[in-house]
């Protein structure tokens, strides 16, 4: 989790070739986004790619996050973590957005790579409960 949130970390517009190594090569990233129409939730689905294209369109704006709490459970070869997270616009701000991370990972033999996260971002009307709070 750690490499995670280092490689998410940093201007938008950097290269995340490091971003890019701790996933498969399948991965997909999964925010959970409310239709305005409808008022539904649903997944916008990416691949890794996807989503370093879409960071890098926001240019050279300060992009921080990091967990502030978090639970792994594993069995044999496969993880899950429950990571709240916040985000920042300069290390050691104000926090902009919180939200939850489920992030799914595998272990390759060497070292642990992620195969999906599907976050959902904290609104007025859902905020975070603070049992995944500090």
């Amino acid at each position: 989790m750690k490499a995670l949130y280092e490689a998410v970390s940093g201007p938008m517009n950097e290269d995340r070739t490091c971003f890019k190594a701790v996933f498969l090569p399948d991965a997909r990233l999964m925010p959970l986004v409310k239709d305005k129409d409808t008022g539904r939730v649903a997944p916008h689905i990416m691949t890794v790619q996807d989503w370093v294209d879409r960071i890098a369109k926001r240019g050279p704006e300060n992009f921080f996050e990091k967990q502030v709490k978090g639970t792994t459970e594993t069995w044999g070869d496969e993880a899950h973590v429950w990571s709240t997270y916040e985000s920042f616009h300069e290390q050691g701000g104000e926090a902009f957005a919180r939200g939850i991370n489920s992030v799914q990972a595998i272990f390759d033999g060497k070292n642990w790579k992620i195969i999906s996260i599907q976050w959902q971002a904290e609104t007025p009307e859902q905020r975070v409960p603070k049992k995944y709070l500090p």
